[in-house]
């Protein structure tokens, strides 16, 4: 039994308690930000639920309603406007990691695994902003879901079938509305745990680090 608990104990060390470079504490702050942002958004977003309603009729006036009257006017507007800037903030910091992948040299061999979650993160966050800002369902909003489920008709493979259920039938209406707050609400952020916990299982192996003494870190 003590032997088991010793290996287990053991591996935990391997997992959690690896060597880390001089700079990861840069990394750790990193980190740090995007799980605040993410929270923010988690919070602002329940709270704007509580309120909107996902119908082709009442969507854009429940918006409104949230600006206007919410809180005397202000706390709704600060809700939205926090949301908001936070998903913008996150895309930034989703394109500064990418970039942070490619100064690093972490797109080739062990890092390869680093660029491609980074692409899906990338398209995970745009994913979340264009479906959120479709929510108003307002004339522009109505005419831009419309032009991107026609371009995500012409992809080859899955373009078709997926264009289909975004838009719920044969022409966007109220059913693409529906659709895409459940995709923004329900799919994505499930989509983003999974990513989020295939991030934390990466090594943070970097060919241009040293550990104390000269030494490389261990992936």
């Amino acid at each position: 039994m003590a032997r088991h608990q010793h290996g287990f104990q053991h591996a935990l060390r391997r997992r959690f308690y690896r060597p880390y470079p001089y700079l990861h504490s840069r990394h750790l702050a990193f980190r740090w930000l995007v799980t605040t942002l993410l929270g923010i958004l988690a919070v602002t977003g329940i709270m704007l639920s509580f309120y909107y309603q996902p119908s082709s009729e009442t969507a854009y006036e429940s918006v409104r309603y949230i600006m206007r009257d919410v809180g005397h006017g202000w706390s709704g507007w600060l809700c939205r406007g926090i949301h908001y800037w936070a998903s913008q903030c996150l895309l930034v910091l989703g394109a500064l990691q990418l970039v942070r992948i490619l100064v690093n040299g972490r797109y080739r061999g062990r890092g390869r695994s680093h660029w491609r979650l980074g692409l899906l993160t990338l398209a995970l966050l745009f994913a979340f902003a264009f479906t959120g800002d479709l929510l108003a369902w307002d004339d522009a909003a109505f005419w831009s879901a419309d032009q991107a489920l026609n371009w995500l008709d012409q992809l080859p493979l899955f373009g078709h079938a997926l264009a289909g259920v975004l838009r719920g039938g044969e022409e966007t209406g109220p059913a693409t509305l529906r659709n895409f707050f459940g995709f923004h609400v329900l799919l994505l952020p499930a989509a983003g745990v999974l990513l989020a916990w295939l991030w934390s299982w990466l090594p943070d192996w970097n060919p241009n680090l040293r550990l104390r003494g000269g030494r490389r870190p261990q992936s």
